[in-house]
């Protein structure tokens, strides 16, 4: 016969309640990209401009992929994607180079040349990041 009395219920109940506040801090944690060190996402992305804009998160994240897929198009393309105040996305070509082997360094290689995207951050973007104390 299981016997509880008033002072374990009371225990127990504490226990339960301090599991979901527990929960629901972890959870807003991982919903809420200010609080915590994470990388930026598309989510979170869509999730901010949906409320800022009245607009559902899907209907945010197909803007969101619209804009993505035609800038990698553009990339693709070898053109250049300029974003005023923002910055340059541009495909530049890294020349072919000699590598080595660091476990046999008088093993020598060529390194092809090969397309990159580099990005050129813009003049509003770079004089707030410097301005900024650390």
């Amino acid at each position: 016969m299981l016997r509880i009395e008033l002072n374990d219920f009371h225990f127990f109940r504490i226990y339960i309640l301090n599991i979901k506040q527990f929960r629901s801090k972890l959870y807003a944690n991982i919903y809420n990209p200010e609080d915590n060190d994470m990388s930026l996402t598309k989510r979170d992305i869509a999730m901010k401009m949906a409320k800022k804009l009245d607009m559902t998160q899907q209907e945010a994240l197909a803007a969101i992929q619209f804009t993505l897929d035609t800038i990698k198009e553009e990339l693709l393309n070898d053109g250049n994607v300029e974003l005023r105040n923002f910055g340059v996305f541009e495909v530049a070509i890294r020349a072919q180079k000699i590598g080595r082997n660091p476990n046999r360094p008088k093993q020598e290689f060529i390194i092809p040349a090969q397309k990159v995207i580099k990005f050129r951050t813009g003049k509003e973007i770079k004089d707030k990041l410097n301005s900024e104390p650390e």
